[in-house]
């Protein structure tokens, strides 16, 4: 599975920056007057200091490569993963084929969202502590020596600076610690420890209390509608641990889930009311990591309730954040479940998995397909030397919808800093004011042509702006269609405009080609005839 992940970041992984990764470019390249405030600032529900710092520091290392995060994050959930396997065997005596389980849920191709995109450190590094974490409490438990303590309070402590997905964790999982603290305390012989812990303790609650300082709700994520669709959302975040090819059946994978979910806390409530003191305070260690995730399930449920109620889907990239559920799952049946059905659960685990291996699949290779058609097209406009203001406008929808400023500024960071592709580009272009003919190519104002314009020789073209007509509703460019014939890319029919983000009305049409002229075709041409169109070319050298 590993080689399989690097094997696609090789062939597959954007060297351009998308989405939040722009964020990074600032501080890259210098730009960023206050690194302190950049770490703290809020983005979204999330405050990321360590995930930015980690991030930061590989573009650093590698000289901005933006792949360097993907080839990080994959790294670390092998190795989380392999982590998990030597537990397990630890825990039994020997291999099992189901720890397989492991790895084919981290690294599954489902997770594409994640392991493929390098801004993702944020959930990965909060999954890597959460995983330390239950691999210790199935080690130890409540009962720790001095360096599982520290290692422990370290996790605990980072889990707030990784963002929501990771405070949510905190309040459980400082319950387990605390009680450990409070254990070793006792013990008289184990002070040193239990001041580490609560030391831990106190610092990732006083954490926790800061993050919500000049916090500010996100605006774009809608309310939760009701109490309901926060609990079906919830349950579906759970259900995403077998990968985003959970929704194949909503009904079944939730059904699967809870059944595990269920079945795990009667086998723990049993154990802890008939074992002995160290497996309870174990259990009660096991039970807290379950709370923590449940209350992240909680938190996802009602912050993302609304966002489905409108797009119909809870976004792929959650899936890996349930993982350590189903991990805490097995590794309850290997601690307190008979042999056979420990065996029964985690054969049943592994099977699921490789189930849905080739649905996690397809849907990875979706991620994949889109962006790389969305990177195609921006590669293609910088090898044609589009200006970046013109690059930003094009490919914001893509590269950074919310910020087309950022964007366009990051590009000429990057370019100035020598990082490719963004080398060399410029900010300036022209422009050509052209007139719409009075009359149809080929015919008069009665006859059924098309509104042509020409230019003198072939050039390239890289948009053209159409003025809004005036309707009843107010204006518009719809039924504007242009069709051309390019040296480099043909024909071209039917090409509608878009408007801009900023509002305005009037309307752009891509071109990016060498071309000697543009038919128009319009709903409305008497309404488009005379109206002075804008085309946007390469300056004078």
């Amino acid at each position: 599975m590993l080689l399989v992940v690097l094997a696609c970041i090789a062939k597959y992984g954007p060297d351009i920056p998308r989405a939040e990764d722009w964020l990074l470019v600032p501080p890259l390249t210098g730009n960023e007057p206050s690194l302190i405030k950049w770490l703290w600032e809020q983005n979204s529900e999330h405050r990321l200091p360590l995930p930015r710092l980690a991030y930061l520091g590989l573009l650093k290392l590698t000289g901005g490569d933006f792949r360097s995060g993907m080839v990080f994050d994959t790294l670390l959930m092998a190795a989380l993963a392999g982590a998990m396997i030597l537990v397990a065997q630890r825990l039994r005596g020997r291999t099992s084929y189901a720890d397989a389980f492991f790895p084919i849920a981290f690294l599954n191709l489902g997770h594409w969202d994640n392991l493929i995109w390098s801004w993702q450190i944020q959930f990965v590094l909060s999954i890597l502590f959460s995983g330390v974490l239950l691999l210790i409490i199935v080690t130890r438990g409540a009962e720790l020596a001095l360096g599982p303590a520290a290692i422990a309070g370290g996790c605990l402590v980072a889990l707030p600076l990784c963002g929501a997905n990771g405070l949510v964790l905190v309040p459980a999982l400082a319950t387990w610690l605390g009680h450990a603290a409070f254990l070793s305390w006792r013990g008289q012989s184990e002070r040193t420890t239990a001041l580490v812990l609560s030391a831990s303790v106190a610092i990732a609650l006083v954490l926790t209390g800061l993050y919500f300082v000049g916090y500010e709700r996100a605006t774009w994520a809608p309310p939760s509608p009701s109490v309901g669709a926060t609990l079906q959302t919830g349950a579906q975040f759970l259900a995403m641990a077998f990968g985003p090819a959970a929704d194949v059946s909503w009904r079944a994978s939730v059904a699967i889930t809870f059944a595990g979910l269920f079945a795990t806390l009667a086998l723990l409530v049993v154990e802890a009311w008939g074992g002995d003191d160290r497996e309870r305070r174990r259990v009660l260690a096991l039970l807290c990591f379950v709370a923590a995730i449940l209350t992240l399930a909680l938190t996802i449920g009602w912050g993302r309730a609304g966002r489905i109620s409108t797009t119909a889907r809870l976004s792929r990239r959650y899936a890996l954040l349930a993982v350590p559920f189903l991990c805490a799952v097995y590794f309850a049946w290997e601690l307190y479940g008979r042999r056979r059905w420990a065996t029964f659960v985690q054969t049943g685990l592994l099977v699921v998995a490789c189930v849905l291996v080739p649905s996690n699949t397809s849907r990875g290779l979706a991620a994949r397909n889109w962006v790389r058609a969305g990177m195609d097209a921006v590669r293609r406009d910088i090898a044609t030397g589009m200006p970046r203001s013109l690059l930003a406008e094009r490919h914001g929808p893509f590269l950074l919808h919310w910020d087309g400023r950022l964007l366009a500024a990051g590009m000429r960071m990057l370019g100035e800093a020598g990082i490719e592709p963004f080398v060399g580009l410029r900010d300036e272009f022209a422009t050509q004011d052209v007139t719409v003919p009075a009359a149809p190519a080929g015919g008069d104002a009665g006859q059924d042509g098309v509104l042509a314009v020409t230019f003198g020789r072939p050039q390239r073209v890289y948009a053209i702006r159409l003025p809004a007509l005036q309707r009843a509703s107010g204006p518009t460019v719809r039924g504007i269609r242009l069709a051309w014939e390019g040296r480099e890319r043909g024909a071209v029919r039917g090409a509608v405009p878009t408007l801009p983000a900023d509002g305005a009305q009037d309307g752009t049409v891509w071109v990016n080609d060498v071309i000697d002229g543009f038919r128009i075709e319009a709903d409305d041409r008497d309404g488009l005839r005379g109206a002075r169109l804008v085309v946007l070319v390469p300056p004078r050298q």
